[in-house]
Parts: C-alpha cells; structure tokens; sequence
C-alpha cells in the first residue's frame, strides 16, 4: 500500500522529513534506505539525482546551512 498519491511512482510509506534532530537521524537513514530497496532508486536513478533525492528530504534551521 502507497501513502504517495496515484499520480507519484513511488510505494510504500512516505519519508519523514529530518529537520536536524540528532535523536532521529537513524531512524531517517533507515527509511532512507528501505525507500530506496522498495522503489529501486539505485537503479532508476543516476548518483547524482538519488542525492538530490535524499536532500529533498532534509528541510529546516538546524540543516539550512549544509543542504
């Protein structure tokens, strides 16, 4: 089951955005990385788009100055 709308190509659970907060930072990698099995980034995507990828999924103060 996909929480993406229909329109999306993407399944599964939508990623929480990480805004920084060091207590959740491996929670973030890990649905990272079961996004990335689930739809197969690696493949569908060169290495460039796959980081900008991730980087749309780190948003706020704390990470303003490094994404």
């Amino acid at each position: 089951m996909s929480q993406y709308q229909e329109e999306d190509d993407f399944q599964g659970r939508r990623i929480e955005v990480f805004t920084g907060n060091k207590a959740l930072a491996d929670e973030f990698l890990q649905q990272w990385q079961l996004f990335v099995i689930t739809n197969d980034i690696e493949r569908r995507f060169t290495a460039y788009k796959t980081v900008l990828l991730f980087l749309t999924h780190i948003k706020g103060p704390e990470v303003d100055e490094w994404v």
